[in-house]
């Protein structure tokens, strides 16, 4: 079972990290973002569907420029 603590911890690290590749102080590839997402997913699925659709949301609109 995984501590609350550490949930809450990697829940933010993930929302810090798509607002860095938002603001394009890094890039997707270089921000860990799969990684941190798939130890989230192990964790809490419903957050990490969550996560997921803020991050391609975030995503899709760097393809556009």
């Amino acid at each position: 079972m995984t501590s609350q603590s550490f949930f809450e911890m990697l829940e933010k690290k993930i929302i810090t990290t798509i607002r860095n590749i938002e603001n394009g102080k890094v890039t997707p590839a270089d921000s860990g973002i799969g990684k941190l997402l798939n130890t989230m997913k192990d964790i809490d699925e419903p957050c990490y569907d969550q996560l997921l659709s803020r991050y391609k949301k975030v995503y899709s609109t760097l393809k556009k420029d």
